[in-house]
């Protein structure tokens, strides 16, 4: 009887601290719930306020816990007002499937330290957020849907030493100079430009990129390829997606997919 009363307590102890740690892991959550809410993955915490119909970023709670993703896709965001993400670490960010006409200069302040996965999506109208994008120089994934000029400003990509993938994809570029990837030379493994109407291969710019292992340049509207299209010394490409153009006349050539 003596040790059953004696083991009581220190059961009512441990499940009063289970209780104390669960209590306090869903009240640490940064993100307003709801419309969002906190999952941990592996040990890894992830916000998701995807598909929530919201028309403006929520107001975060500072965190000093790094979290490995957040995830505002499929929503109706038309902006990202200055200090947007301040008070949060974040790995990497998703803002797919919105139609932002307005990113500030300082929308992702605060971010610089840990972010080094982007992925946003722009209304055609948007001018491209260079401003904002220069401080984010740790980034090796970039992903820009929907870009709407023909060419990207000058400086645009100047800041991406460490990019790994480029992404700029169903947008209205016609090209891509050797400038505007001038500082990803050495670093840069992917490029995806697919659904661009680039009209020809950017062969003076991909002819910089000395790691690619995979170019995409799928639905961009070629009829032809030069017979020096990809005329390169690319020692390690692996793959080259041609599909959803008009060839009719093509070299077949390995890793190339049509």
């Amino acid at each position: 009887m003596g040790e059953f009363c004696f083991r009581l307590p220190i059961l009512a102890l441990v499940t009063h601290l289970i209780f104390v740690e669960f209590v306090c892991g869903v009240s640490s959550c940064p993100a307003p719930e709801p419309p969002c809410e906190c999952e941990r993955k592996s040990g890894r915490l992830v916000l998701i306020c995807r598909q929530q119909n919201l028309d403006r970023v929520p107001k975060f709670n500072h965190s000093d816990e790094l979290i490995d993703e957040l995830t505002l896709a499929a929503n109706r965001l038309v902006a990202l007002p200055n200090d947007a993400f301040r008070g949060l670490r974040v790995r990497r960010l998703d803002l797919k499937d919105n139609r932002l006409v307005l990113v500030s200069p300082t929308a992702f302040s605060g971010l610089e330290r840990h972010l080094e996965e982007l992925r946003i999506e722009l209304n055609p109208a948007a001018e491209f957020p260079s401003k904002a994008l220069a401080p984010l120089t740790l980034l090796r994934v970039l992903d820009v849907i929907g870009y709407g000029s023909a060419s990207l400003p000058s400086g645009a990509l100047a800041s991406f030493s460490l990019l790994l993938e480029l992404r700029l994809t169903a947008g209205s570029l016609q090209t891509i100079s050797p400038a505007d990837v001038t500082a990803t030379q050495t670093s840069l493994s992917v490029v995806d430009l697919s659904g661009n109407p680039l009209g020809g291969v950017p062969t003076a710019a991909l002819a910089t990129l000395s790691n690619l292992t995979e170019v995409v340049l799928s639905g961009c509207g070629f009829a032809r390829l030069g017979a020096r299209a990809f005329a390169t010394n690319w020692t390690g490409l692996q793959r080259i997606d041609l599909s959803q153009n008009r060839l009719q006349v093509w070299i077949i050539m390995t890793a190339v997919v049509i």
